[in-house]
């Protein structure tokens, strides 16, 4: 009797110590569990933390300079570049993002006030462009981008501010004109170019006289001498709807050919050069055209420039 007792009681401390043992084995397997948790492997890494990128706003405009009482368009975009302890990575476009443009002064306005990147209906999806509308006066616009990113990106927000210099404009004009001319050849007829005074609001106006370029032609082995009487070239220039107009008279002039071969030279040759007058028109930042003539095409080259004064 006192044997089974015995062993009933080696029996029952045996059974405590496997359930003791079982308790912290399961504490041990659900310790290791949780840090396994806390620490993920490497086919697991979190994403890069927002802070790690450089963020670049840039915003350009079509037209240079930017003139009193025009529009110009803006084109702009966010970049972001991911910051590495050994180097950086290369910039990324940021393809999905609400903008918003923010005129701070008066010198112009800004529309849209808000676009969106990687909307289908825009011709860039990692750009967006936005329309400033100069006023009459001259000033630096200030103008505040704000991009709020997709929530995939973080959804955070970031501002840029810009300056564009909106200045009072005129234009150069330089016109050429290549005609025949026998018994030469080709003659080309290069006024000097003239830049046009502002005579009133989108208004403007210069002259300059004709000048004429030839190659070393010679008639017969006698080299040929070319004069011009004095003359003027007019200009008058205005605005419409976003393109200017100019507004041509060419005086009459003439040319007078002459062969030096001493005695027995041949008389001179004179061209009489009617008056000529016509109208061109290019868009208001400038540009190239031409206007046909008996004598050939006129070519016109016109340049929009700053006049350099943006107080108010």
């Amino acid at each position: 009797m006192i044997g089974r007792l015995c062993l009933l009681e080696s029996w029952q401390k045996a059974t405590q110590n496997l359930i003791r043992r079982g308790v912290r084995i399961v504490a041990i397997l659900a310790l290791t569990f949780v840090l396994v948790g806390a620490n993920p492997s490497s086919s697991a890494q979190a994403a890069p933390a927002i802070d790690n990128f450089d963020y670049v706003v840039i915003a350009i405009p079509s037209a240079n300079p930017i003139c009193t009482g025009q529009s110009t368009l803006i084109r702009v975009s966010l970049s972001r570049q991911l910051r590495f302890g050994l180097g950086d990575a290369p910039p990324v476009m940021v393809s999905r993002a609400e903008v918003a443009a923010l005129s701070n002064n008066n010198v112009g306005t800004i529309t849209p006030d808000r676009m969106f990147i990687g909307h289908p209906s825009t011709f860039d999806p990692n750009s967006v462009l936005f329309r400033f509308t100069a006023r009459d006066d001259p000033g630096v616009a200030e103008i505040r981008f704000r991009f709020i990113l997709s929530s995939d990106l973080g959804g955070i927000t970031i501002d840029k501010d810009f300056q564009f210099v909106v200045s009072k404009c005129s234009y150069k004009v330089l016109m050429i004109l290549q005609a025949p001319l026998l018994p030469i050849g080709l003659i080309t007829f290069t006024p000097d170019e003239i830049k046009l005074e502002e005579t009133s609001s989108e208004h403007f106006s210069g002259a300059t006289d004709p000048k004429i370029k030839y190659s070393d032609y010679n008639f017969l082995g006698c080299p040929l001498v070319l004069t011009v009487t004095p003359a003027m070239i007019e200009y008058k220039a205005h605005m419409d709807n976003d393109r200017l107009y100019l507004d041509f008279t060419i005086q009459k002039f003439t040319e007078t050919v002459t062969a030096n071969c001493g005695e027995g030279s041949p008389p001179p040759i004179i061209y009489d050069v009617a008056t000529g007058t016509g109208t061109v028109n290019v868009p208001s930042q400038g540009g190239v055209t031409s206007y046909s003539t008996p004598l050939g095409p006129y070519l016109f080259i016109i340049t929009q420039v700053s006049d350099g004064d943006t107080s108010h």
